[in-house]
């Protein structure tokens, strides 16, 4: 998905391939977007997220509660990740 970004050669987008901890903390962009992230299954990861943008923080989940296909996914790539810890009324 990010070649497919880099791609479109816009002048004012950048990508960065991490989870919430690994990015540098001087790290600042106007919109956080985090799609389908198991490693940031916990409050500290969600803060992360909003510190590091200086507007906007977009986070898309899966809306079951229960872990589907996602689950099955990173089983198969051999990461134990589920979407219990997630809390959609965080803060």
């Amino acid at each position: 998905m990010l070649d497919r970004v880099e791609s479109l050669g816009l002048p004012n987008v950048r990508t960065l391939k991490s989870d919430c901890f690994g990015i540098p903390d001087a790290f600042r962009s106007d919109i956080s977007f985090s799609s389908l992230c198991p490693p940031m299954n916990c409050p500290e990861g969600l803060r992360t997220m909003e510190r590091l943008s200086e507007r906007r923080c977009v986070y898309v989940s899966s809306a079951n509660r229960e872990t589907g296909i996602e689950g099955r996914i990173w089983s198969a790539l051999g990461k134990d990740y589920t979407y219990a810890g997630y809390d959609t009324m965080h803060p």
